[in-house]
């Protein structure tokens, strides 16, 4: 494979992980009653 699809790729599972940790923090913003219940 080249570099440049390799560096393409890193960055766009990184933006989908970033993108994923925002959107449980959201989440769990909106239930900040217990969450270890979830």
């Amino acid at each position: 494979m080249a570099t440049g699809n390799t560096n393409f790729l890193t960055v766009v599972i990184y933006k989908t992980a970033v993108d994923f940790l925002r959107k449980m923090v959201n989440f769990y913003r909106l239930f900040p009653l217990n969450s270890y219940t979830l």
